[in-house]
């Protein structure tokens, strides 16, 4: 898949695992934003939604993505916290045990970023999941 833009940095994140309710499911996650040049890292909390079938329930999850943006904000115009924002898109993933799955994301602050998966979810319970997805992202500081 091509991206927009150029590369901005890497977003990973951990979160809880979680009961899927059919319809709808709701996860959090602790996330951590590094630069390319790895000038700027930031702390970000996110709530990623789906809609459309979520059955079955997961313990920890560990997602990595590649964020990219337009050049007026990468790179020495990346501003702390740009990437905060709503994200949507088409997901899918099951697990058995440890299971995997893959999820593009275009959204977030000025200029619009696009998450891809550096690797694939890692979570660990049985569950099976697709649908239409969202992520919200909050600006909470500089990494400490």
């Amino acid at each position: 898949m091509a991206q927009a833009g150029l590369q901005a940095g890497v977003l990973s994140c951990r979160g809880e695992g979680g009961w899927g309710a059919i319809i709808t499911s709701k996860k959090r996650f602790r996330c951590a934003f590094s630069s390319s040049d790895g000038s700027v890292r930031g702390r970000y909390t996110a709530v990623i939604t789906k809609f459309g079938l979520d059955i079955g329930v997961t313990s920890q999850t560990a997602l990595t993505w590649l964020v990219f943006g337009p050049a007026e904000v990468v790179g020495d115009n990346y501003v702390a916290g740009s990437i905060a924002g709503s994200y949507a898109g088409v997901g899918a993933d099951a697990a058995f045990g440890v299971g995997a799955g893959a999820n593009v994301l275009v959204g977030g602050g000025p200029g619009s970023f696009t998450l891809q998966p550096v690797s694939i979810q890692v979570q660990t319970g049985l569950s099976i999941a697709a649908g239409v997805q969202t992520l919200d992202l909050q600006y909470v500081g500089p990494v400490e």
